[in-house]
């Protein structure tokens, strides 16, 4: 009986060991002893659940050993990578996990083979001891015991927890309660409704503008920071642009990846740091929900999504066509395209999008997310060069080729709006590492990235660009909350009438950067997506 006992503590000193921060934790644990009981409860509960069903010791320890661990070892290197606790939701990416053992490889050491193996001798000992003796009564009475115990904790503890150090048992369960859109507090039924019956006037659209959204995976503006003095500036095709267009700096949701965050954010409206943590907030759209992509086609404009990855990354094949999207190109429609560091390449992403705008007729929305510049950087472009290095040489090629492009749209005809803007930091090293050495100010600025709005030659005389964004409020250089970027785009076009939308607009001149809790707001971003 003591060994029956005693194995779940051995386990959950396993588990908690192999958290990428330990003394987090422990140091956590100090102030909050009871983290330790919370975290060593489910597997006390699997542990006794397992014996009472099997009689068999070895059996019961086996049982929650090869559940646990490799989740904790998932835990592990999700953190170390991407600084992000491993979730429930994350099982509806399971075909990713490919990618990310290449990644967690690289991470791997002592820790991540003693462990295991410590527990995997534990395991086999028990098979030397005799198992204690249940009746049938006795184990019917701890199964259903446990049994009616778990709805209770569910309910009343493990749906609260913040912290990943906190401890992955505690969070993993916590997160169990939050798979869905949770009603926020205070919530009031019908009041979204109210705040929206404000707004929806009509307005006057600019006509047959074709409109350009690309997403430059990881694009930043890394290079300028005073710590690098590059002799090639990567930027530079970029900077011209900026100097023709209106810039600014975006905030974004994540930072070192996340990039279906960022774009549920612009598209949509809403925010996905008002929603619970899931591998992105496109597990969220399980219906129509209205977008950019949405209004402009009801606009009568075709609507074309460009990512030359595989369409379930982030289930994105379901989740485009309920934003509004009649098409999507995907890596299949990239066949003997060019590939640089193993991914299609920037030059054959603009290429394709080219030839998007040339075969469609206007008006037309256009989507593209880049891909080329995807971490890991280590022996990326050039096997010579660090990771630094290879990240910029990723950045040049972008800032190229949207230059290239740029020039492209100027030789058309038709009037046309493009946006462009990163949907994150990159990931340089492991938690941060690189940006701890360089010294990196990691408050909001590791939520930034640049934004820019430029316009062809054949849209000029159809809207001033300048004079439009500054009857929206916005300023050159100024700083915006990714989810109100969509929202201004149609405000600019006039074709913001659909109320939510007016409404965001007048948030954004509120709150232009919004970090903090909005209860009208959050009411809305419920509504629409419950």
């Amino acid at each position: 009986m003591i060994v029956l006992l005693t194995f779940p503590a051995v386990l959950t000193a396993a588990v908690l060991g192999l958290s990428a921060r330990p003394g987090a934790f422990f140091h956590s644990a100090l102030k909050r002893p009871y983290l330790l009981l919370l975290n060593a409860l489910p597997l006390y509960m699997l542990t006794l659940l397992g014996f009472a069903a099997s009689g068999l010791l070895w059996l019961s320890f086996l049982i929650p050993a090869v559940v646990m661990l490799p989740f904790a070892l998932v835990d592990r290197f999700k953190m170390l990578i991407r600084e992000e606790p491993f979730l429930p939701s994350d099982f509806i990416l399971i075909r990713e996990a490919a990618a990310f053992s290449g990644a967690a490889k690289d991470h791997a050491g002592p820790v991540e083979v003693i462990i295991p193996v410590l527990t995997a001798a534990a395991v086999s000992l028990s098979a030397f001891v005799p198992s204690p003796v249940w009746g049938v009564q006795t184990r019917l009475l701890v199964a259903g015991g446990i049994l009616l115990a778990a709805w209770p904790l569910n309910r009343f503890v493990y749906a609260n927890g913040r912290l990943a150090c906190d401890g992955f048992l505690y969070m993993f369960w916590r997160h169990l309660n939050k798979m869905g859109v949770v009603k926020p507090d205070g919530y009031i039924k019908g009041r979204s409704a109210a705040v929206l019956s404000e707004y929806g006037s009509a307005k006057d659209a600019v006509p047959g503008v074709n409109v350009v959204f690309v997403m430059g995976e990881a694009f930043t503006e890394l290079s300028d920071e005073p710590f690098f003095a590059l002799a090639d500036d990567p930027l530079a095709p970029y900077k011209q642009l900026k100097a023709e267009g209106f810039h600014g700096t975006l905030t974004v949701p994540n930072y070192g990846g996340g990039t279906a965050n960022t774009e549920f954010d612009v598209l949509t409206g809403l925010y996905s740091l008002f929603i619970n943590p899931s591998p992105s907030s496109f597990w969220h759209v399980k219906k129509p929900l209205s977008s950019v992509a949405s209004v402009l086609k009801g606009q009568g404009y075709g609507t074309v999504a460009v990512h030359p990855g595989f369409d379930w990354f982030y289930d994105r094949r379901k989740v485009y066509p309920r934003l509004g999207f009649d098409e999507f190109l995907t890596v299949k429609d990239f066949d003997g395209a060019e590939r640089k560091g193993g991914l299609v390449s920037d030059r054959a992403a603009f290429s394709t999008l080219r030839d998007v705008i040339k075969a469609r007729p206007s008006p037309l929305f256009s989507y593209m997310v880049t891909i080329q510049n995807h971490t890991p950087y280590e022996n990326r472009f050039d096997s010579k060069a660090d990771i630094l290095s290879n990240y910029f040489i990723g950045v040049a090629d972008g800032a190229r080729e949207l230059k290239s492009f740029a020039g492209f749209l100027n030789s058309r005809p038709e009037p046309t709006l493009l946006v462009f803007y990163g949907d994150h930091l990159p990931a340089l090293g492991s938690a941060m590492r690189i940006y701890n050495e360089l010294g990196f100010d990691q408050g909001l600025k590791k939520f930034e990235t640049p934004f820019l709005l430029w316009q062809n030659d054949a849209s000029k005389p159809v809207f001033d660009l300048e004079k439009s964004l500054d009857k929206c409020g916005m300023r050159r250089g100024g700083r915006l909350s990714a989810h109100y970027l969509g929202a201004l785009v149609l405000e600019l076009l006039g074709m913001d009438s659909d109320p939510f939308f007016q409404y965001i607009n007048a948030l954004r001149r509120e709150k232009p950067v919004l970090r903090d809790s909005a209860a009208d707001y959050q009411a809305i971003l419920y509504d629409r997506l419950k």
